[in-house]
């Protein structure tokens, strides 16, 4: 039976990349693979026979001491405990390839290269610009940036691109030079897999070579849903409630079309988009986090699900 070590920094359905992440274990096991997940020790974690292999926990909303945050800050740019527990995985267990997925600042780009010189191929889904934009999202106080195209990450922390902070702004400016210099992404992963052509495009536009990447998008079950013929009433915004979603311009755009949205998710823009439904005087309703059979009957029942971002 061919063996599939998969990586993301959760393993639990947390947002859209463990969505990904879970539903792409499950297809590969049904065909007939071995799925051996490597991952962060979380309360939340589904059950695994390789949890004992999995490093501990880093939140950055969590208290830690001095200390603890420096340990952090260090093992978010380069983590040994992330290198010693995948060589103690792949002593067990030889992989026959490694599929990454979120991996940035939880158990970080040093296990990349050691996977290169086990001779296991990597494969890894990109699900936002991290490659490009050392801050993910392109984005710099509401509007769209590319100060770091040509290789001028400074910019990140001239603009405190991370949350508005500058130490954390220069930890991922850190890391980003580190892990370049390293080749970590460059030399070690054999294919990236890419969810929209807009990302290949892009990656390609700030120096990336096309023959690395591959356009797959994102999918589905389609047995999960039984569709509803009747067209619904509202339309629906599922997902993550962050300022890069749009959701804010969703909220605008049903009150000027005088039409009813439902808003299924959280994050950290909930409490300013409830200010802003209230004050469009629009019919909007803050669904919370919902899923499952719960999130397929919203789904069912809308009129059109509205992808803003």
């Amino acid at each position: 039976m061919p063996a599939l070590l998969s990586v993301n920094n959760y393993y639990y359905l947390r947002g859209g990349a463990e969505t990904i992440f879970l539903s792409h274990n499950e297809l590969i096991a049904g065909a007939g693979w071995d799925v051996i997940p490597f991952s962060m020790s979380h309360s939340d974690n589904l059950p695994s026979a390789w949890s004992e292999y999995f490093v501990e926990e880093i939140e950055y909303g969590n208290q830690y001491t001095l200390s603890e945050k420096f340990k952090r800050a260090a093992s978010s740019v380069y983590s040994l405990e992330s290198r010693k527990n995948i060589r103690k995985l792949i002593e067990v267990v030889r992989p026959d390839i490694c599929h990454a997925h979120n991996i940035y600042h939880h158990i970080s780009p040093s296990i990349l290269g050691l996977l290169r010189d086990e001779n296991i191929p990597v494969v890894m889904t990109l699900h936002d610009l991290k490659l490009a934009c050392p801050a993910y999202r392109m984005l710099v106080n509401g509007e769209v940036c590319e100060r770091c195209k040509g290789g001028k990450i400074y910019n990140v922390v001239l603009n405190n691109c991370m949350k508005g902070s500058r130490a954390l702004s220069a930890l991922v400016m850190i890391e980003a030079g580190l892990h370049k210099l390293l080749g970590s992404y460059s030399s070690c992963v054999s294919k990236f897999i890419v969810p929209s052509r807009f990302y290949l495009n892009k990656f390609v536009e700030w120096g990336w070579s096309s023959d690395k990447f591959i356009f797959i998008p994102n999918f589905i079950n389609i047995r999960d849903y039984s569709p509803d013929y009747a067209a619904g009433e509202y339309f629906l915004y599922v997902g993550r409630l962050s300022f890069e979603k749009g959701v804010a311009t969703l909220i605008e755009a049903a009150a000027d079309a005088n039409v009813p949205l439902k808003i299924a998710g959280s994050g950290p823009e909930e409490i300013e988009l409830k200010k802003l439904a209230a004050a469009s005087g629009g019919s909007v309703e803050f669904l919370g986090y919902v899923s499952g059979e719960g999130l397929r009957d919203v789904i069912r029942s809308s009129r059109a699900v509205v992808l803003p971002s």
